[in-house]
């Protein structure tokens, strides 16, 4: 478990080092990713996987829906 927390933490540095996108371009919003936490499966969504890790606020709000409880928007 601790080897999956350190690679995910070094990818999070990444991606924030690399990718910060602080304009937000091209971001799906947060309904859009909560969808992709619901049904991560979903064809429709699935696609956002490769903004997410190359957007760090993205990274940033996909990990706090992770987190908790959806809400429906």
């Amino acid at each position: 478990m601790d080897r999956e927390k350190d690679l995910i933490d070094a990818f999070e540095n990444v991606v924030h080092s690399d990718f910060p996108n602080p304009e937000r371009v091209g971001c799906p919003g947060c309904e859009v990713l909560a969808q992709l936490v619901r049904q991560p499966a979903d064809a429709q969504v699935c696609h956002l996987l490769e903004h997410v890790t190359k957007c760090a606020p993205c990274f940033d709000d996909l990990k706090e829906l992770r987190k908790g409880p959806i809400e429906t928007f």
